[in-house]
């Protein structure tokens, strides 16, 4: 039963700093007026004893109450619109209930010492009087209850026992009724200060849920326009930044940075690696780009940057290249160290004639001509670039739709063998006409069929076309093909091309697969996997436009070779007595000689770079100066006259 009654009386003990609070508040507007009837009663009193108690009594108690009432509500008028902190305002609480029992038994006190005067309607008069204010007192801070029970204790119970303890029935009669008006008046508190308890656990409780909800909001927000990975503004506040009004368009750059080979790494090491990576690089984009006014996650590993102000173009490529730096250098992830890389696009926003979103696509575009030619570098968007990027856009469009075994054809160019001036093997080349765009160069065409994904049924047409050529010429005769990187890192597509020249009937070692360096940079285990499935099969391995590259010795040293040809670029100039070239020529040379492979020079096409090359002691020479690429049949009428030719030089010498 006592248990009962405590838990069901919790709340007056249970005192929250929201409780408190409002306390405080409450306290605020009902103390001035407590104190206000306290000297208003003590006055009163005064006026009513004057001609009756001695003026000590009357003075002394006067100068104290009203001093005091005077005091404080001053104190309270001070600080009725200041916020304190809990711990004050609980200190505030504890000096209201000692004040408001100092106060309740000085003024009980007096009022007993007041009794023996005055008549006996005075004394009826004194006794209302003080219950009164009391009552007044306990009502006014019953949101205190401590203070509330105080106050009306100190008061009645001195008077309630005065009372009782006098022989005239009257004033017993009188005690007990104090007593049971001072009972209803504690329930009456206790109910009181219920209600404000449990209004005001009920508005916290609303203003908790508020804030919640608030939060709530503020989160979903957040998530809303935050990538949850790497903490950056996500592709929708990214685009919302764009269109804010408030930007000033003059001089603003974006720009979009997109990691180069990021698919192979989580492929390699995983997407938890992957994932680091990606926070790792938002974190140098964040620390080395302060030329940014926005740095987001577009997707993937897409960033796109925000740049504006007074920024020129070249602060802002600047700080791009000084984030892009950071980006490529070693990050250490536990055990795994990776140097990646990135490519960037970016387009400066003229506002007399595009809008942010024009401006985000030229950004694209120079991203994908960076993809496309320069790799790890920064591209700002011209408009002869993206006239390049369409064109190469609807090149790749008509490959997807082109009839490939009608129009796609080869023309091949001989590799002459200066010891006896005869072919010693055509280079099989590649061609595309199509009926809209005529005549396509081959290294707009191939670049196109690697991007649309059809490089391997651009190869096969012309590896079939190169085999029915090969079986109109002599068995003696011998061919170069060139493969795409898709071929060159595929098992699969270098023994597919083996069958195809097996139900051909063409011997494997009549035919040289051409690679080139950087058909190698995506996958080198896997190319050089493929490179000896063929070499196994018979087929021959040459490397083009060597010394174009960046690791041409390791290429060497690694890949099953049988030829090198050095590009044309070292060929161009060599006749001017160029001595570095020279030399460069000649180093190479000797090392295919060291080797035991054999070496070709591409590109000669006058009679001094000729004799330049074969000076240095080439002998297997392919260019113009012998021969352009041909068709199919033209070859026997060329093989023909070759044949010819050495027949008379021949007869020359032996006569």
């Amino acid at each position: 039963m006592h248990n009962s009654l405590m838990s069901r009386l919790d709340f007056l003990f249970n005192s929250t700093p929201e409780i408190r609070r409002a306390q405080w508040r409450g306290l605020n507007t009902s103390a001035v007026l407590i104190y206000f009837i306290i000297a208003v009663n003590t006055l009163t009193l005064d006026a009513l004893y004057w001609s009756f108690a001695p003026l000590e009594l009357l003075i002394v108690p006067t100068l104290i109450f009203v001093g005091l009432s005077t005091y404080r509500s001053f104190v309270w008028l001070r600080y009725r619109h200041v916020d304190l902190p809990d711990e004050r305002i609980s200190g505030v609480l504890r000096v209201v209930t000692l004040i408001a029992g100092f106060l309740g038994v000085g003024y009980s006190s007096w009022a007993i010492a007041l009794i023996p005067y005055g008549t006996e309607a005075h004394q009826g008069h004194l006794i209302v009087f003080v219950t009164l204010t009391a009552l007044a007192m306990s009502y006014l801070i019953v949101i205190v209850p401590t203070a509330a029970f105080v106050a009306l204790a100190s008061v009645m119970i001195p008077m309630i026992m005065f009372l009782a303890l006098q022989p005239s029935v009257v004033s017993q009669a009188l005690a007990g009724n104090l007593v049971v008006i001072g009972s209803m008046i504690v329930v009456a508190q206790i109910l009181l200060f219920r209600q404000f308890y449990n209004a005001v656990v009920s508005r916290q409780e609303i203003l908790d849920k508020h804030e919640e909800l608030m939060r709530l909001s503020d989160e979903n927000q957040r998530l809303a326009n935050e990538d949850s990975l790497t903490g950056l503004p996500n592709r929708r506040r990214f685009f919302s930044y764009l269109q804010r009004s408030d930007i000033p368009p003059e001089g603003m750059m974006i720009g979009i940075l997109d990691l180069d080979g990021f698919k192979q790494i989580n492929d390699v090491y995983g997407h938890t690696i992957g994932d680091r990576l990606l926070v790792e690089v938002s974190r140098r984009m964040r620390e080395n780009f302060s030329e940014a006014l926005l740095i987001a996650r577009l997707g993937g590993d897409e960033f796109g940057i925000i740049c504006g102000g007074k920024r020129s173009s070249e602060e802002v490529l600047a700080g791009a290249n000084k984030a892009l730096a950071s980006i490529c250098g070693t990050i250490k992830l536990g055990d795994i160290d990776l140097r990646p890389s990135a490519s960037v696009g970016f387009a400066r926003l003229k506002p007399e004639h595009q809008s942010a979103v024009t401006a985000l696509e030229h950004a694209d575009i120079a991203l994908y001509n960076a993809k496309q030619s320069a790799r790890g570098d920064i591209v700002v968007y011209s408009a002869d670039l993206e006239t390049s990027t369409r064109e190469r856009f609807v090149i790749e469009q008509k490959l997807r739709e082109a009839d490939l075994e009608n129009e796609l054809f080869v023309v091949l160019q001989p590799i002459i063998d200066t010891r006896t001036a005869q072919v010693a093997s055509f280079e099989v080349l590649g061609r595309w006409k199509n009926p809209v765009l005529g005549m396509v160069p081959p290294n707009l065409f191939i670049v196109a069929a690697e991007r649309a994904s059809i490089s391997a049924r651009v190869t096969d047409v012309l590896f079939a076309k190169a085999l029915r050529a090969m079986a109109e010429l002599p068995e003696t005769t011998r061919i170069s093909f060139n493969l795409s990187a898709h071929d060159v890192t595929s098992a699969d597509a270098a023994l597919h091309l083996s069958r195809l020249a097996a139900n051909a009937g063409i011997a494997a070692g009549r035919i040289t697969f051409e690679i080139t360096e950087t058909s190698l940079m995506g996958d080198f285990d896997a190319g050089q996997a493929a490179l000896n499935t063929l070499r196994r099969e018979g087929f021959k391995i040459s490397l083009d436009d060597f010394g174009t590259g960046f690791s041409s010795l390791s290429y060497v040293r690694h890949l099953p070779l049988d030829t090198i040809k050095i590009d044309r670029s070292f060929v161009t100039g060599i006749e001017h007595d160029d001595i570095k070239m020279r030399k460069i020529m000649k180093a190479v040379i000797d090392l295919c000689g060291e080797l035991g492979v054999s070496c070709v020079v591409e590109g000669v096409e006058t009679a001094e770079q000729l004799q330049a090359v074969t000076s240095l002691g080439a002998e297997l020479i392919q260019g113009y100066y012998f021969a352009a690429p041909m068709p199919v049949h033209k070859l026997g009428t060329y093989l023909a006259s070759l044949d010819e030719g050495y027949a008379r030089a021949t007869a020359a010498s032996a006569s």
